[in-house]
């Protein structure tokens, strides 16, 4: 028998975002409605889009006056479902500044359903090893 907190989760997949097996919106595009790739950072914080040596894209946030050459490696959640979105973003900010002022990357790993596993397993580790070549050590991430 399937749960009442089951049902309910469909129920708002499949009215609130239109998304039903009659139908509506396929799961690709509910996953870009819910990942929102705006560019804002907190006051005080620069963003740049890059690609790490092994293909990986990635976002790396930095405070403006400097960073303390510390590393925040951040794997965002999402389920490997949803990408990068605004409140990873400024969690990263926030995640800076507690560690004084370190700069924080976000890779952006591929997501289901065309990335089926253990694409994204495989893809955080080459992007560790990237992060190593980029002269960061282990004990300053």
């Amino acid at each position: 028998m399937v749960s009442l907190r089951a049902r309910l989760g469909r129920l708002v997949v499949w009215k609130v975002f239109n998304m039903n097996p009659e139908g509506g919106k396929s799961f690709a595009e509910v996953t870009e409605m819910v990942s929102d790739y705006g560019e804002k950072v907190k006051k005080g914080f620069v963003r740049s889009v890059e690609t790490s040596k092994s293909g990986l894209k990635f976002e790396r946030i930095k405070p403006e006056s400097g960073d303390n050459g510390k590393l925040v490696l951040y794997f965002h959640g999402g389920g490997y479902t949803a990408g990068l979105s605004q409140a990873y973003r400024y969690q990263a900010c926030d995640m800076s500044n507690a560690a004084h002022r370190a700069q924080c990357i976000l890779p952006d790993y591929s997501l289901a359903p065309d990335a089926k596993y253990p694409t994204q397993h495989n893809e955080a580790y080459a992007f560790w090893n990237d992060v190593l070549e980029m002269g960061f050590k282990p004990k300053d991430i």
